[in-house]
């Protein structure tokens, strides 16, 4: 016999609101938890991340900057720079200043070398000249007449005809900036090289009339002085390292980036190759420490812009303000995430000094780097 109450008789209205109820309780707070993990994941992601890329660039930056303007010696020396037009603006990579910059102007930004036209406006562009620390060789001896200077090692394991060298006498009285005109099994070559820029490298140093640049000697008296003396060691050759930080959009990503471009050699034709070197960075400013004391302690004694700097030597009417004297470079770079870290937009941001940021999703991070440049900031 059938008994009824057993049978199924499944469930009422209420019973069945009362579920879907507690159902989308628990889905909405699963939902929740969710959401946040990813949020947060996003945040400790983004936070890491800018970290991780603050490390990074202090460490570059302090590291060219700290070796700007060394040029195979340990102190000041009389430096001859025979690369042509090595004073203009376009010919950055290969300047007579250790360091040195410019501001990118808001509006158009046609006076500045080729290689920044994209900069970001109202941001900076650093550059940095000095000897490399990983191509260099010392020298044997130096003969002016045949312009060879001669090497213990081998200089096509390190070197090419075409590149940019830095040469550095024993005694560091003297520094000269040459373009490399041929090679042998031991041997560095400075006559002249009728590759690009152009050069007139006979001479390693100041003419008869004191002059520093590019004009070829015309009397025996201009052949220059030895770069090294047979049997006394010391002299070296490196090639020069010439690099600019900048700021502008990633063509591939349309995100603020930094930006690295360095003096490279091809074919014998100097050229620069640009690289993206770290993403994220919505401000880049710089500001170089000033030794204007008249006779330098190697003490920075004011921070200026680089439009502040007018004159390659400081000298009492600029108030000894001048690219020769700057002893440290200071750098503040403003980091954001690339991705929004956080649910809603936060008002404003404050970094202080006017970096204020506001209706924004994304993290935020001011980094200040100072270093002192090894070379100046040493008493005379």
């Amino acid at each position: 016999m059938y008994d009824r109450k057993f049978a199924q008789a499944g469930v009422t209205l209420v019973e069945l609101l009362v579920a879907i109820v507690v159902g989308g309780i628990i889905f909405v707070g699963v939902l929740q938890v969710v959401l946040d993990s990813k949020s947060n994941f996003v945040f400790e992601q983004e936070l890491a991340n800018m970290q991780e890329n603050g490390r990074f660039i202090v460490d570059e930056l302090s590291t060219e900057i700290r070796m700007a303007d060394f040029f195979g010696c340990s102190k000041s020396a009389v430096r001859t720079n025979t690369i042509q037009n090595n004073s203009s603006p376009a010919n950055w990579m290969f300047s007579s200043r250790g360091v040195y910059g410019f501001r990118v102007p808001t509006g158009s930004a046609a006076t500045l070398p080729a290689e920044f036209l994209n900069a970001t406006p109202d941001t900076d562009v650093l550059i940095i000249n000095r000897a490399s620390q990983i191509e260099t060789l010392y020298i044997q001896d130096h003969n002016t007449s045949s312009k060879k200077i001669i090497t213990a090692v081998d200089p096509n394991k390190f070197f090419s005809t075409g590149d940019i060298a830095v040469v550095s006498s024993p005694d560091c009285e003297n520094v000269a900036t040459f373009q490399i005109s041929g090679l042998g099994t031991n041997d560095i070559r400075h006559s002249n090289y009728s590759g690009s820029p152009g050069v007139c490298s006979t001479a390693l140093s100041m003419d008869n009339a004191g002059q520093v640049g590019y004009s070829c000697p015309t009397t025996s008296g201009d052949e220059g002085v030895a770069y090294a003396i047979l049997g006394q060691t010391g002299g070296a050759i490196a090639k020069l390292k010439s690099t600019a930080y900048f700021l502008k959009d990633s063509p591939l990503t349309g995100v603020p980036t930094l930006y690295r471009t360095q003096l490279v050699n091809i074919g014998g034709d100097i050229s620069t190759r640009e690289e993206e070197l770290l993403t994220g960075i919505e401000d880049f400013d710089v500001f170089y420490g000033i030794d204007t004391d008249p006779v330098r302690d190697g003490e920075v004694d004011r921070y200026r812009l680089a439009s502040q700097i007018t004159k390659d030597v400081g000298d009492a009417s600029t108030q000894y303000v001048g690219w020769d004297r700057v002893v440290a470079v200071r750098a503040t770079l403003i980091l954001k995430s690339t991705r929004p870290a956080f649910a809603s937009e936060q008002v404003e941001i404050n970094l202080q000094d006017g970096y204020v940021y506001t209706d924004t999703r994304h993290l935020f991070q001011r980094i200040d780097t100072t270093a002192t440049i090894r070379n100046r900031a040493l008493k005379f």
